[in-house]
């Protein structure tokens, strides 16, 4: 085996860097997502569900639509496919049920940022409230109501393993030794469960995306 060798003085560990965006950022140059205007853009924005679990009996957008400097309005089974990382379990626009408070159900593109707001608040969705799901531990007992009633019918990575008919997304079992004789064989046994809240990276911009298309049919995004 062949002895590995380090330089003395290292190039970078407590060596001071230049940082290349640092001039841009103090005086105020640099460009967010947020600070681009382009030519005749549209300003988006979403109609948000007010509830953790409700069934979408109708969205009526006709207000909206008739609203001067309205460009379009579209709802969810006029955007009919899925996002997902690992099970693609996401639409885009909720379609017939929301699953979350916040949920996107409409969305708007207007003229300027007030007239896509003043059109969000015109666009009227009539619910059926449904029992949330809340409590993890709750959610994974037999007869819980599911979020996802299709789940068994998503699209998902191979190492995925979705359980059909229950909120179970990903059901992992790792066998290795003999977990009862070694529990027998210990000396203290510590049993405890612990939370940790969501996570969120907070970005100094919030979630922004402004796209175009060029006359060669090329879309550029920034984000």
């Amino acid at each position: 085996m062949s002895e590995q060798t380090f330089p003395s003085h290292p190039k970078s560990v407590g060596v001071s860097h230049q940082r290349v965006e640092v001039a841009h950022k103090l005086t105020g140059d640099a460009l967010f997502t947020g600070d681009l205007l382009l030519p005749g853009m549209l300003h988006a924005k979403v109609k948000t569900s007010p509830h953790a679990r409700a069934r979408i009996l109708g969205i009526d957008t006709s207000r909206a639509e008739a609203l001067r400097g309205v460009h379009a309005v579209l709802t969810g089974h006029e955007v009919d496919y899925r996002l997902g990382l690992y099970v693609v379990d996401k639409d885009i626009l909720a379609k017939d049920s929301v699953r979350h408070f916040g949920e996107a159900v409409a969305a708007v593109a207007a003229e300027t940022p007030d007239i896509a707001s003043r059109a969000i608040e015109l666009i009227d969705v009539e619910y059926e409230v449904l029992p949330a799901v809340l409590d993890p531990m709750e959610a994974i007992q037999e007869g819980a109501p599911l979020v996802h009633p299709d789940l068994g019918d998503y699209e998902c990575v191979g190492w995925i393993t979705p359980k059909a008919g229950t909120n179970i997304c990903n059901h992992l079992k790792v066998r290795k030794g003999d977990y009862d004789k070694a529990l027998v064989a210990c000396a203290h046994v510590v049993e405890n469960r612990f939370e940790v809240p969501q996570v969120q990276h907070v970005p100094l911009e919030t979630h922004v995306s402004v796209a175009r298309v060029d006359l060669a049919g090329r879309v550029q995004v920034h984000t």
